[in-house]
């Protein structure tokens, strides 16, 4: 114990080797047994860490450069944390999210997904957007719990219309090619090939 009453300040100091760990364990067992450590806070020197465990494993971690690493998600930032909201200024990656308020993005801020973060959706404040970035590979919507492919979307510009997982409707370059029968009931002009 760092202090006395002459002083102004007190405190605990934990002193280790530049590779070593400071520790400070709760537990509600003696010797070798898990419950020894239950509870834990760890001051990793080889890495610049800290690291709190909850029932025996790590929960939470405070990196070097003031990152922060949760059991949920990873983000580069927190700031204007207030009224149960957090704002993340430079941007969040997450493995796992389990939210019952719902997650809110600012207008012009993308909600990106995958690993090269090629899927992405936006409001710019006027319009909702949703954007692939891979100009390789299609968008699927799919409904009935992901069973049946109800539109696909491609990049060379093509798109694909479903009807009970049957493609029914698609566009072309020269126009539209409709599968089955085209019902029109107020009448139609065609400008091309019928």
């Amino acid at each position: 114990v760092i202090g006395g009453t002459g002083l102004g300040n007190g405190g605990i100091a934990i002193i280790n080797s530049t590779t070593g760990t400071g520790r400070i364990y709760f537990g509600d067992a003696t010797g070798s047994g898990a419950g020894r450590n239950r509870g834990q806070v760890n001051y990793y020197h080889n890495g610049d860490y800290m690291m709190f465990a909850a029932a025996g494993s790590e929960r939470f971690r405070i990196h070097e450069g003031g990152s922060v690493t949760t059991g949920i998600c990873t983000a580069t930032d927190f700031s204007g944390a207030s009224g149960g909201a957090a704002d993340f200024p430079n941007g969040i990656t997450a493995t796992s999210v389990d939210t019952t308020s719902g997650i809110d993005i600012n207008a012009n801020s993308n909600l990106r997904v995958g690993s090269g973060q090629n899927f992405q959706f936006k409001y710019t404040g006027s319009e909702a957007q949703i954007i692939q970035m891979d100009n390789s590979n299609p968008i699927r919507i799919k409904v009935r719990d992901g069973a049946e492919t109800a539109a696909m979307f491609y990049p060379s510009g093509s798109v694909d219309l479903y009807f009970d997982d049957s493609k029914k409707f698609e566009t072309t370059n020269d126009g539209v090619v409709i599968t089955g029968i085209a019902t029109v009931s107020q009448g139609a002009n065609f400008d091309g090939i019928l």
